[in-house]
């Protein structure tokens, strides 16, 4: 697939140079090329048939957020979470996390950029819901709940990422996996994945801007391989991203269409409450 695209990349003038092909041999390797890439046309009611028929909605464990948001995250849709540094964007990805793994069979991919995935904290929520959902507090049992803390913790995979090159390359790799393969051929985690979370997505763009136009064009490589992910394989994505010093989301106007939605976070002081805020959604 990787020379696929390194062919579509060029033009026919391009081609030519890079092979010995005639003129006409190349424009006909770019057209097959071409074709490679194009999806098939489908009609707008069967498409909208199989979104809703695929669309499962994973709770984010915040009531109010849930209701934002029309019940939770659905798999198919990219979210990006705003807000500055400290506002909980962090505690955020943990329990969306928990939360898919807790009350399904589902798996999560969590790819952290800046080393502040804990196990810790996912151990607190498994505790706090624990016994909130006790129904007799002497009951116990050690041995089952270390047994299901296990199964949720074994079902969660996270990715250590120091820069966009990493996070493209896996993202390469596991579309290109569970496209050869198939959802239903893919290992146990691939076939039962439905949330990814980059957190955050902003430590991985930000350096890069500079260079050019090359920061742009990995930033919308990004963005495709977000979506592509996201519709192809019924995932839902969850991205963080800061705030610049005027208040605004960083990384520019583009970035801000490749999100299905924008959510606006806050800490509100002196309660150790968080505030979230629309700023866009196809469901409103």
């Amino acid at each position: 697939q990787k020379k696929v695209e390194n062919v579509v990349e060029l033009d026919v003038r391009g081609l030519m140079k890079k092979s010995s092909l005639t003129k006409e041999e190349s424009e006909q390797v770019l057209h097959c090329a071409l074709r490679s890439f194009s999806s098939p046309m489908i009609n707008a009611l069967e498409l909208k048939e199989n979104l809703e028929s695929s669309s499962v909605i994973l709770p984010t464990g915040c009531s109010g957020l849930n209701n934002l948001l029309q019940g939770g995250l659905f798999t198919g849709e990219v979210y990006e979470f705003i807000g500055p540094s400290a506002c909980g964007k962090t505690q955020l990805c943990h329990s969306l996390t928990f939360q898919t793994v807790a009350w399904s069979s589902a798996t999560v991919l969590y790819f952290d950029t800046a080393n502040t995935f804990s196990t810790e904290r996912i151990h607190q929520m498994f505790v706090w819901e624990k016994k909130r959902v006790e129904i007799d507090d002497e009951i116990t049992n050690e041995d089952r709940d270390q047994e299901a803390l296990t199964e949720v913790l074994s079902r969660i995979r996270v990715v250590r990422c120091s820069d966009i090159f990493q996070l493209l390359s896996y993202l390469h790799q596991l579309i290109a996996q569970s496209s050869e393969q198939g959802r239903a051929q893919c290992p146990p985690f691939l076939s039962s994945l439905r949330l990814v979370i980059i957190d955050s997505v902003a430590a991985l763009i930000t350096p890069i801007l500079g260079i050019a136009s090359r920061g742009h064009a990995l930033m919308t490589q990004l963005g495709l391989l977000l979506k592509q992910l996201s519709f192809d394989f019924h995932i839902a994505i969850a991205v963080t991203n800061h705030v610049r010093a005027d208040g605004g989301p960083s990384l520019g106007e583009y970035w801000g269409a490749i999100s299905h939605h924008r959510v606006f976070m806050k800490k509100i002081s002196p309660l150790p409450t968080i505030s979230f805020r629309v700023l866009k959604s196809v469901r409103q």
